[in-house]
């Protein structure tokens, strides 16, 4: 059996597929701390970093994500850049930041999908399915101070 460390990739999973005019160089789940490693507890900030190097001159380049459940396998968030209005036009090699203020999902483990496609004709320059792995926790609880009262008790033995 193959275990998966939080943080860290499995290029086994599925292979990378698309014809690579565009290509995904590399991915950061980046934590409210600024770590890519170790779970966040939900309701934190999350930022979803991607860096794209073009091999060739692409007008219509849209780049997206899609967190899938890992308990279920259902996508519970997804977002675009062409549906963010943002035209990449062209470029060498580019960061795309996709922020999301607070993941509020429960807790559990979460893969990320990442593609690279033309926005026009949806044609595939290149996907990562399911590559990247984080896990939401809860807030762990911290109990207030009371006074309660408490009987104390003495005997001989």
């Amino acid at each position: 059996m193959w275990y998966v460390l939080l943080g860290v990739t499995d290029p086994n999973f599925v292979p990378e597929e698309g014809t690579r005019e565009a290509e995904i160089a590399e991915v950061q789940i980046v934590r409210p701390n600024g770590s890519s490693e170790g779970a966040i507890l939900r309701g934190d900030p999350l930022t979803i970093v991607i860096d794209v190097r073009q091999h060739q001159p692409l007008d219509d380049l849209d780049v997206d994500f899609a967190v899938l459940d890992g308990a279920t396998n259902h996508a519970v968030l997804d977002a675009r850049t062409s549906r963010s209005g943002l035209d990449l036009g062209r470029f060498e090699k580019k960061r795309v930041r996709f922020r999301i203020e607070a993941f509020p999902y429960e807790p559990g483990k979460y893969w990320v999908t990442v593609g690279l496609s033309n926005r026009s004709t949806g044609h595939l320059y290149h996907v990562q399915t399911q590559r990247y792995l984080f896990e939401v926790v809860d807030a762990p609880r911290v109990q207030e101070r009371v006074e309660v009262s408490v009987a104390v008790e003495v005997e001989d033995l």
